[in-house]
């Protein structure tokens, strides 16, 4: 993905509190591309995150 060069991209990743380090590693993506869009989230189980990383899509969802 960091090579990607396609600007109108987003990726949304939410991590449902997972103890291995894939939070950092996400972390260390978004502050070199502001393309990715990490977020910690609730642990859910096997039904996953539901909408909530599609609220912070952009162009109409709020960045950020």
């Amino acid at each position: 993905m960091l090579t990607q060069t396609h600007s109108d991209l987003e990726l949304l990743v939410t991590d449902d509190q997972s103890t291995d380090s894939s939070m950092e590693l996400l972390a260390e993506f978004a502050r070199q591309d502001e393309r990715f869009l990490p977020e910690r989230g609730t642990r859910a189980g096997r039904s996953g995150p539901g909408p909530q990383p599609c609220d912070r899509a952009g162009p109409r969802g709020p960045r950020r």
